[in-house]
């Protein structure tokens, strides 16, 4: 009877470390996908900001041409 006992406490133990385990494996993988959304994000405003950097360039140009 008192192994039943310390086996079922045991079963239990595992089974809440498991959980546990789950859960962080969850928020880190949620925390994986904001950080791909966010360098996703960074990297369209960069190209945006290098598409605008070459406008000014080209009209600075074509202002010192006149």
């Amino acid at each position: 009877m008192k192994k039943t006992v310390i086996i079922v406490a045991a079963l239990f133990v595992f089974l809440a470390c498991a959980d546990n385990k789950k859960a962080e494996e969850k928020k880190v993988e949620e925390a994986i996908q904001k950080i791909d959304s966010i360098a996703i994000d960074v990297k369209k405003s960069t190209e945006e900001l290098d598409a605008t950097a070459k406008e000014a360039k080209d009209a600075v140009e074509e202002l010192e041409n006149i």
